[in-house]
This record gives structure tokens, C-alpha cells and sequence, in this order.
């Protein structure tokens, strides 16, 4: 009957510790072909002698039997061992004896380095292995160009001046490589961070709050994509996120004024929610004008925002003026400005795409702004006017200009005459001494022509009030149809009687005259209309306005007349955004951000096509060791758009993915510009992101900063039969400050940093255990032990190795595949001894070690094997109990004693350096409860409870038993246990 596969690996073994792998037998001195000490050869000539039996013959020629030179031998008789260096008494022949052995000494150690040079034979002379050389420091320098000097190059073995060594010999360092030097600076150091729901920003990265704070010289870092230490210590600002539009339709100068922005998704988007609360502005005279109110209504189908300004104010919306109102938009039209409200969630809204954009415009009460003109000239309507003059008469006009709504696309247009001065309660009554036309209904009609569009017959003075009101709808037809010239003209198609008044006043004066009056009544004076007030009512679109890239015809065409602008307001300015010019189909409602973090730099006096060498000085060691190695993208802004730098204009990068201190060479593309409103204007702006795939890395994926500066070059040192001691510690900052042969054109070097990277040469230990290992391996991973002793060796911060063949760690980070054909996993434990502010309970190793490491072993495993470096897994055991103290022992005191006692008993490594960590592992609760009862100071514990934790979850409420849960992990102690008094039974 066949068995199931088992799902751990059976091999189960601790690993490989750096002592474990020093084994003395490497060493020649180990082995010597003649051990013995003077000691041991006084010993020995005394056990001969009595062996030997060797007979003494007296001056008779009488041998003895051999006793007498057994005692005489016998050097116990004349003194001890310990007296040897004491004692200047020592019996002749004893002392003749000593001097032979002080002799015998010099050809013992002649004859006990045949070993070493047998081996050294074989390895120096036969396989040509020699010691390790040296390994010559590096050191990061800075150049400073002299005034008047725009470029420089520093050509690679320029020699630089970093003083003299201990035997006054020159200590010269050579640039690696050419550098231009020119006048680039770094003036920016911006940071956008994602932490929930919300978007924080950092207008000073390298600061504490991402504002102004100073960072202190014990704690110099940054991280340039988020607060240092993550979410929990963020300080920055909220970023102030949104979108704005900018249009000749918002125009709007007076009046109760109402916008409506329709904004369509595309037809499969799935909105996350149904509210959307926006803060609005618009462009004003001298300042942004806050909305009276803002109200929107969001469907699947389209998102619709109603924007109102009140009758009571006063201000205009206008044309943008950058002068007057901050935001440096790239328009001439008047803007209206939407920020997300502080309540509302940028996750929310981040994903939604838009495909068109629609305004509206109603306007209700323009007055103040309207040009009113009749037959004499120019009228002003700030008080009652005549509208048809003193005299009107047919063909009489009053025409009125308003270029707001003649510059816009009118859907319908409303005038109103209101509040006639004067005028007759009935006019009919009135002109009846006037007769026949004056008296009919409706006398007193006019032509009203809007934009060119005419209605005639229109009664002046309706029957139900007093107000005469004109509305013509335009069916969205273009206010550049005909270019009319006014808005609006109104004719007069009948006289007041103004002509015929004289005639008829004087036929009946005459009338009236006679005995027997005439027909003709005197008639009242002839009205001439007064009007207090016209005012215009108007609507007017832009229709749909489609902000994607039109897949036929001119698009460059269709981009410059586009009626709207739709602009982003991200976290440090605005850009105009539309498919023409970010080459795609997708424009998006907000600013996009990515998840976690991203890293603005804006350099100063650099441009298009020239190059800079930036060094990125890092906290080494600060990034998260539990993640994965990120991928840094760099873009540089070009017309407020972000262009990718491909592999070619990234000349050369030495931070392992801002993992380690090192120099990143930009060749800035020659589309590359400095007049962008999405950062600020004057500046080459880059941008980085860290990714994991397709997907953002966290923040912590990358070591912190502790300075950024250009013009850097790496420098070498170079040994002139320099002291050896050189080796030994790296050279101080701020030693190189010049050339060995001085430039015009440099001003000055720095050298802000520490060299790194020395070693002095290998010592013979190291160097046969290095080739005895050599010898096995040969530079292939091919077995477990070729895989430790490989990274033991090439890595000297690692303290221990442990390699998990066919076994991977799953994409989740936590778990192990213990049967994973084709994958090997080396954990890795960190030498305590050589780290500082690290968590001496769960150690682990920096991100950048384990990058490098499993690029190391990868080429030396060949391609068909995946090679995983990784930590241990740390399982944490955590202890609850109540603990009575003995007579004498305070308790506040001594829980303090007993859970630093508990600690070091499950982590001793904490502790002690010299203590192993040991892969795997049993505890019992038995075992802790009879420590802690042995301890001199405990009475006796009670109701102890174990919990075993993996990751932050634990595996149950109480265990008698907690064994590691796999290959990789080591049981640790949980930072705080909870020790609680004896409250009794």
C-alpha cells in the first residue's frame, strides 16, 4: 500500500555557525611530527635509563646493573619541573642535558614545519592558490566647480590627495571612472506617502514632520518615500488632492449663478461609493472664490456636481490671472478648482477613469454688465432710462451688448423689462383720444431679435403684468454663427402717438371749443416708455467634450480648440491632463499616486542631455529585512508627464535597489523640461517608485537616507607600499579636500563620508581554511555543504548558515514549501558582535546582504536552481502566570529580575555573543516552570499558561509542548511576559 508524501524536509539538522567551521585540523600547526616538549624529554630520558638497564663501570672495570645510571638519570631527585626557569643550581650533568634539549629545540621546530610546507607547496606552489591581497578601500568624493566653470571632466585615475600614513608614505586615491562634472544641484527632496485611505506629502523630505524639523546628528536618516518608521510615526501634512477645470463658459460676472460638470466614467466602471464631498473654488478679481454651494449626485452612468454663486456675491468669476491667484495654471480662462473635503477617501476615487467632461452654465440677473445702446448713443441702465429714445417711433431700437454670453455657446437666452416708469394702468383708456391704432389690444408691439434669431409681434407690455419677458432657446447652436454683434435687439413695430400728439391736441382744444363739441377729445400726453430694469437670463454648454485621444483625424487640431481644460491638483501643483498628451486612452478623475510612497528630487542648473552623478548615502542595514528586494523606477518629468528612464539614461547604478550606499549616473533624455506646473517651474524633476512586479513596495523596502549629493565620483585607494596598517580602518571623513594635481576649473572636493570596503590581508588561518574549503567546493553549490560554507566564508557578517534543499519560501513570506524540487532556501543569522540597534532577540540579517548573497549563490548554482536567502523565522513563546515572591524580595522589583532571567533562559544569544541560535527546537512548560521555581527568589508559580506564536497569530490559548513549525524557524522568547502576583486560591 503506497504511503502519502510527507510535507517536511527529513533531513533535520541545525546548520553551519562560523566556529564550527574554523576546525583546527585545517591548520598545519595542528599536526607537528615531534610534539614533545623539554618536559617531556627529561621524562623520557629518565623512563630509558631505566629501561635500558645501561650498566656503569667503576675503576675496577666492574659493571653495575644499570641502577646507577637509572638514578642519575633520574632528575626528581635534583629538582622539580616548576624550578627549570627558577633555580640556577641544577647539576652539571643535568645542566649539560637541558642545553642539548635548549638545542634539540631549534631542530624540532625546523622539522615540525614540514607540515606547512607541505601543504604550502601544494597549495602556493602546485594549485597556485596565495593568499588573499588587500583589498584596497573606496571612498565617495565630491567635486565643486569654480565659479566661472560650467563642465569639467575628471578623467578615471585622477589622483586624489588624502595625506600621508603612519611611515609618512602619500595615500593616494584614483577615481574608478570619468566623470563631467557640472553645476547640477539638488534643490528638492519631496516625498508623496499612502497610508490608508489618505495621501500625506513632505514639501522637505529630510526633515523630521516632512516640513521644517531638523533631524538629529544621532539619528540622521530619512526615508525618501515616507516617515521614518512607517504609518504609526507619520507626521507629514495632508496632501490636498483633486481636479479643476478651466473654460470660457465659467465666465460668469454677476447674478445668481449656477454650474453643473457632468463627469462620464466609462461604461464598465463600478463606483465604490455613491457620495463624493468636494470643496470648489473659483478664479476671482483678486482672490478664489469659495462655492455658496456645493451638492452632487453620483451613478454608474455619470457623476453630476452643481456648483452655485450666489446673487449677494458681488465678485466675478474671471479669467485666471497667475499674477493675482496662486496655482500657476496653463490657461487663460477662468478656473474652477475641486478639492477632495477633508471626510472624503482618495482610495475611493483613485481608480475612476473619465472619457468626457460636460459644463453648464445658468445665469439668472445680469444687469451690471450689459451694454445698452439705442438711436442716440450709449444708455446707462444704472437708473430708469428711455429705452427707444424721447420720441420713439417705429423702427425705434434698443440693442444690448454682453460679451459673457457672446463669447459662449448659449442654449437659451431670457431678457426681461421690468418696472415701467410712468406707465398707464390701462393704455387702451389712455390713448382713446389717440383712436384707432392706439386703442386696439396689443398697440404697442415690438420685434425681438436674440443672437439673430427674430420674433415679431411681440406685445411690449403683456396684459397680465407689466413685465415684458423675451426667451428665444438656441438648440446648443454656436454663438459664432453670423458673429452677431449684439445680443439682443428690440424694435419698436408701432409709434406712442409721439408724432400724430400735436395734431390731435390741437384738433381737440378746437373741438372743444365749439358750441357743440367735436369729436376729437383732448388726449393725454403720449407715453414714452422709462424702464427701471432689463435684466438677461442665460444657459450655455459646452456639450460632451471628450478628453481621450481621437482615434481619426487632426488630433493636434481637436486638442487645441478643446472648449474645456481638465487639470489634476496633486500634491505639489497641477497639470493639464487629456489623451493627446499623455499618449493614452486613460485619464483618470484624480492625481495618481502609487501605494506606499514616492520620491521627488528637483535639480537645479542641469538640462537636456547632460549627465549626473548623484550619491545616495544610506542607513545601512534599515531596510526591512522581511521584504522583498524592490525594483527602483526612475522617470523624469517632461511636459508634466512622467517619462520612464530606460536602462540606457540610467548610466550606472552602484545602491543595489537603494539598498546600500552607492552612486546612481542619470543621462537626462533630451526631452527632459524645466517649465512644469505638476512640480515646481525652473527644476529637472525625477521621480522613484519602488515595485514589486506590477505592484507597489512597501516604504521600509529600501534603506533610509542620511544625505543626497551630486557630482559625486567613486575613488579607489591605490598602495604605494603603503603601511599595511592603512587596512585596518577605513579613512576618516573629510580627509581627501584636494588634488594631487590641481584643475582651474575645481573649486573644491569633499569628502563627506567614511571609506568602506578595506580588508587587510588574509591571515594563514583564514587562508587554509579558505583553500582546504576551496578544495571541496570548488566555487560550485552543488551540496548542502557546499551552500554554508560558501556563504560562511564570502560573508563574514553571517554567523550562521542553514541550506534547505528543495524547499522554497512562498510568496507570502511566512510559510515553507519543504518539498520544492529545483528551489534552495538559505537561512541566514547575522553576527551579533558586528550589529547595534537591532532586535538582539529575532536578529536578522540587512535586505542587501540577502540580495547580494542569493546573487551570489544563483551563479554558482547554475540556472536550473532557484536560490532563496532569507532570515530565520522567528516563533515567538509567551508566558502568563502568577509568581509569590520568598520573604524579603520586593516584587515590584523582582518581576522585573524574573522576566530579564526568562528572556535569557529562551534567548541566550540576547546575552551572551558566543551563545548559538539554534535552529528549531522543543520547550516544555515544565521545563520553564522548574527554572523559575529554582530561582532563589521565587517562592513557588501557579496558573502558568505557554502560548506559541507564528507571526502575530497564535496557535492556541495554552500548550504543554511548543516545537518549531518548520526547517526554518527558531523558538524565541515574546518581548514582555505577563507576570502577574499570587492572588491566592
Amino acid at each position: 500500500m503506497s504511503q502519502p508524501c510527507p510535507d517536511k524536509n527529513p533531513l533535520q539538522r541545525d546548520g553551519l555557525s562560523q566556529p564550527q567551521r574554523r576546525l583546527p585540523a585545517l591548520q598545519p600547526e595542528n599536526t607537528l611530527l615531534d610534539e614533545r616538549k623539554p618536559k617531556d624529554l627529561l621524562r623520557f630520558l629518565a623512563l630509558y635509563a631505566q629501561e635500558a638497564r645501561i650498566r656503569f663501570f667503576d675503576a675496577t672495570n666492574t659493571p653495575d646493573n644499570g641502577a646507577l645510571w637509572a638514578d642519575l638519570m633520574n632528575f626528581e631527585r635534583y629538582f622539580s619541573l616548576d624550578e627549570l626557569k627558577t633555580r640556577s643550581d641544577i647539576e652539571p650533568h643535568f645542566a649539560l642535558i637541558l642545553s642539548f634539549l635548549h638545542l634539540f629545540e631549534k631542530l624540532q621546530a625546523h622539522q615540525n614545519t614540514l607540515t606547512k610546507r607541505h601543504l604550502d607547496f601544494y597549495y602556493r606552489d602546485v594549485l597556485q592558490l596565495s593568499p588573499l591581497a588587500p583589498v584596497p578601500d573606496r571612498v565617495h568624493v565630491l567635486f565643486e566647480l569654480a565659479k566661472n566653470a560650467t563642465e569639467q571632466i575628471i578623467a578615471a585615475k585622477t589622483e586624489l590627495d588624502a595625506g600621508k600614513d603612519g611611515q609618512k608614505q602619500p595615500l593616494i586615491y584614483q577615481t574608478a571612472h570619468n566623470l563631467i562634472a557640472n553645476r547640477a544641484k539638488i534643490s528638492h527632496l519631496r516625498t508623496v506617502f499612502r497610508s490608508g485611505a489618505k495621501v500625506y506629502c513632505a514639501p522637505v523630505a529630510n526633515t523630521a514632520d516632512g516640513v521644517a524639523e531638523t533631524l538629529t546628528p544621532e539619528n540622521p536618516g530619512w526615508n525618501g518615500f515616507g516617515p521614518k518608521g512607517g504609518a504609526s510615526k507619520n507626521r507629514f501634512p495632508e496632501a490636498r488632492l483633486g481636479f479643476a477645470l478651466a473654460s470660457p463658459i465659467l465666465l460668469l460676472a454677476e447674478g445668481s449663478r449656477e454650474i453643473t460638470v457632468q463627469i462620464f466614467p466609462p461604461t464598465d466602471f463600478k463606483l465604490r461609493k455613491k457620495t463624493l464631498n468636494l470643496r470648489v473654488q473659483l478664479s476671482g478679481p483678486q482672490a478664489w472664490l469659495d462655492a455658496s454651494a456645493v451638492n452632487t449626485v453620483v451613478n454608474e452612468a455619470v457623476i453630476t456636481l452643481v456648483v452655485t454663486v450666489s446673487a449677494t456675491v458681488k465678485e466675478a468669476v474671471v479669467a485666471y490671472d497667475p499674477a493675482k491667484l496662486d496655482g500657476g495654471y496653463a490657461t487663460d480662462a477662468p478656473v474652477m478648482r475641486c478639492w477632495l473635503a477633508d471626510d472624503e477617501a482618495y482610495d475611493d476615487w483613485k481608480p475612476l477613469k473619465i472619457r468626457s467632461v460636460r459644463i453648464d452654465v445658468k445665469v439668472d440677473g445680469l444687469k451690471k454688465t450689459l451694454a445698452l445702446e439705442n438711436d442716440l448713443g450709449p444708455v446707462s441702465s444704472e437708473k430708469p432710462f428711455m429705452p427707444f429714445g424721447p420720441t420713439p417711433a417705429v423702427g425705434s431700437t434698443l440693442a444690448v451688448r454682453c460679451d459673457e454670453i457672446l463669447a459662449k455657446s448659449p442654449e437659451t437666452v431670457t431678457v426681461h423689462l421690468t418696472e415701467w416708469v410712468g406707465l398707464p394702468a390701462n393704455l387702451s383708456a389712455y390713448y382713446e383720444a389717440y383712436g384707432t391704432p392706439y386703442t386696439t389690444p396689443n398697440a404697442f408691439t415690438v420685434t425681438g431679435d436674440i443672437l439673430a434669431v427674430p420674433k415679431k409681434g411681440l406685445p411690449l407690455f403683456p396684459a397680465a403684468n407689466a413685465e415684458f419677458k423675451l426667451t428665444t432657446s438656441l438648440s446648443g447652436a454656436s454663438s459664432t454663427v453670423d458673429n452677431p454683434d449684439d445680443l439682443l435687439k428690440i424694435s419698436l413695430e408701432s409709434d406712442f402717438g409721439h408724432v400724430v400728439y400735436p395734431q390731435k391736441l390741437t384738433q381737440g382744444v378746437i373741438d372743444r371749443a365749439k358750441p357743440t363739441p367735436g369729436p376729437q377729445k383732448i388726449p393725454n400726453p403720449p407715453y414714452t416708455p422709462v424702464l427701471k430694469s432689463l435684466t438677461v437670463d442665460y444657459t450655455a454648454t459646452t456639450g460632451r467634450v471628450s478628453l481621450l485621444q481621437p482615434e481619426t483625424g487632426d488630433a493636434g487640431a481637436s486638442f487645441a480648440s478643446r472648449p474645456l481644460q481638465w487639470f489634476h491638483l496633486a500634491a505639489f501643483g497641477q497639470a493639464e491632463e487629456h489623451g493627446y498628451l499623455n499618449k493614452t486612452q486613460t485619464v483618470y478623475l484624480l492625481p495618481q499616486y502609487n501605494r506606499h510612497g514616492t520620491f521627488f528630487m528637483g535639480l537645479q542648473d542641469v538640462g537636456p542631455q547632460e549627465a549626473v552623478a548623484i550619491l545616495f548615502q544610506v542607513e545601512e542595514g534599515s531596510a526591512n529585512p522581511e521584504n522583498q528586494v524592490p525594483t527602483v523606477e526612475w522617470s523624469v518629468l517632461v511636459r508634466n508627464q512622467w517619462r520612464l528612464l530606460t536602462r540606457d539614461e540610467i548610466l550606472s547604478d552602484t545602491t543595489n535597489h537603494l539598498l546600500t550606499s552607492g552612486i546612481i549616473q542619470f543621462l537626462l533624455p533630451k526631452e527632459t523640461t524645466t517649465d512644469n506646473t505638476l512640480l515646481d517651474a525652473g527644476f529637472v524633476w525625477l521621480r522613484a517608485e519602488l515595485k514589486i512586479g506590477s505592484g507597489a513596495a512597501p516604504i521600509d523596502s529600501v534603506c533610509n537616507f542620511v544625505g543626497l549629493h551630486p557630482q559625486a565620483v567613486l575613488a579607489n585607494f591605490t598602495d604605494q607600499n603603503n603601511d599595511p596598517a592603512h587596512y585596518d580602518l577605513p579613512l576618516a571623513a573629510e580627509t581627501i579636500q584636494k588634488l594631487r594635481r590641481s584643475l582651474a576649473a575645481v573649486k573644491a572636493l569633499k569628502q563627506p563620508y567614511a571609506s568602506f570596503g578595506g580588508q587587510p590581508q588574509e591571515s594563514d588561518a583564514a587562508y587554509y581554511t579558505r583553500v582546504s574549503e576551496r578544495l571541496r567546493h570548488r566555487q560550485r553549490a552543488v551540496s548542502i555543504w557546499d551552500y554554508e560554507h560558501l556563504v560562511l566564508q564570502t560573508f563574514p557578517n553571517v554567523y550562521k548558515a542553514k541550506c534547505l534543499n528543495h524547499t522554497k519560501v512562498n510568496a507570502d513570506g511566512q510559510t515553507l514549501t519543504e518539498l520544492a524540487p529545483g528551489h534552495v532556501t538559505l537561512v541566514v543569522v547575522p553576527d551579533l558582535r558586528n550589529l547595534k540597534d537591532v532586535n538582539r532577540l529575532e536578529p536578522r540579517v540587512d535586505l542587501n546582504t540577502l540580495s547580494v548573497i542569493t546573487q551570489f549563490l544563483q551563479h554558482r548554482a547554475g540556472k536550473p536552481i532557484t536560490i532563496q536567502a532569507t532570515n530565520p523565522r522567528y516563533e515567538r513563546v509567551k508566558l502568563r502566570f502568577q509568581v509569590a515572591f520568598r520573604p524579603g524580595f520586593e516584587p515590584a522589583v523582582y518581576k522585573k529580575v524574573l522576566q530579564q532571567d526568562l528572556i535569557a533562559y529562551l534567548t541566550p544569544w540576547a546575552f551572551d555573543t558566543q551563545a548559538e541560535i539554534a535552529f528549531g527546537g522543543t520547550v516544555y512548560k515544565s521545563t520553564l516552570l522548574s527554572f523559575m521555581e529554582r530561582r532563589d527568589y521565587v517562592a513557588f508559580v501557579t496558573e502558568l499558561k505557554m502560548q506559541h506564536f507564528v507571526g502575530d497569530t497564535s496557535t492556541g490559548e495554552d500548550q504543554e509542548v511548543i516545537s518549531a513549525s518548520d526547517a526554518r524557524a527558531v523558538l524565541t522568547s515574546f518581548s514582555e511576559h505577563e507576570i502577574n502576583d499570587f492572588t491566592g486560591c
